[in-house]
């Protein structure tokens, strides 16, 4: 049964020479739930260091997906990931035996993904990584561009304590400001979800969290990383620029009021986007 499954991730990396090996060198093969677990040593970092095999939407047919091992910033990741799962595409992290993996980008169907159409999907990634600090888009095996012009992404290795706030970050994802501004409604949704997290229990949010992670995952760190999220939230507002598009455009505070509480800006002083991104600059001094 074995060489059966072998054959399977031989088969898909034959098509996928880009991260494939032409030969791999199986160390185990793991049953794990109903998904066979095929570890094999990479030939550096950019190999796959893990492939699963299992049923294709209920067919016979087998589905393998290679994932790549983490090998620092354990914690980043995890909390990164859990906070903008369902709100962005990001590829799964998930721990095997110990080990904490990514899934590689490209190896998704935009079906399976948050946001399954091109613009909304580089906003959504723009707006966490605005939130949460990770500046890094360079193209690797972790961030892709699928069918569509779909995006994909993962890469929290400086998430939340990255000080550094790019130049017109949004220009670098290849979003123009009149893009977001025909968005709006899209990017005030979007940023509402995580406004909404501020209000979150960090020890709660957290222990539901570890579950997943029992062996990488630290409770401590993860609630420190949780609570960088939710103290800083006002000046990644501000820094990212997450707003500026907006200058201009009818304004209405109601539907910014999860916002601008998890801001910590009073209500009675905001009247349009301008009094917003002033409100914000008070919070620099974070």
């Amino acid at each position: 049964m074995h060489s059966d499954i072998i054959k399977q991730v031989v088969e898909y990396c034959n098509t996928r020479p880009e991260y494939c090996l032409n030969e791999i060198d199986v160390v185990e093969i793991s049953d794990n739930s109903d998904e066979k677990c095929v570890f094999v040593k990479p030939d550096g970092n950019k190999q796959p260091a893990l492939f699963t095999v299992n049923s294709y939407h209920g067919s016979n047919k087998k589905r393998v997906i290679p994932y790549f091992k983490i090998l620092n910033c354990h914690n980043r990741h995890i909390i990164s990931y859990n906070i903008g799962k369902r709100f962005c595409n990001l590829s799964e992290v998930r721990e095997v035996g110990g080990t904490l993996y990514s899934r590689c980008a490209g190896s998704y169907d935009p079906v399976e993904l948050s946001q399954k159409r091109a613009v909304d999907s580089k906003i959504a990634l723009w707006i966490h990584d605005c939130l949460t600090g990770d500046f890094d888009h360079h193209d690797t095996l972790n961030r892709s561009v699928l069918a569509f012009g779909v995006s994909i992404s993962y890469d929290f290795c400086k998430c939340f304590t990255n000080p550094h706030f790019p130049k017109d970050y949004a220009e670098e994802l290849g979003l123009s400001s009149s893009t977001i501004a025909g968005y709006s409604e899209f990017v005030i949704n979007q940023l509402t979800k995580y406004a909404n997290l501020i209000t979150r229990d960090g020890g709660a949010f957290v222990s539901g969290i570890i579950e997943n992670y029992p062996e990488t995952g630290n409770e401590k760190e993860l609630l420190r990383y949780f609570n960088c999220f939710k103290k800083n939230f006002p000046i990644r507002l501000y820094y990212g620029r997450l707003f500026d598009s907006f200058v201009g455009l009818p304004f209405d505070r109601h539907q910014i009021e999860a916002i601008l509480n998890g801001a910590e800006i009073d209500n009675a002083s905001i009247f349009d986007w301008d009094c917003l991104i002033s409100g914000l600059a008070e919070h620099q001094g974070y």
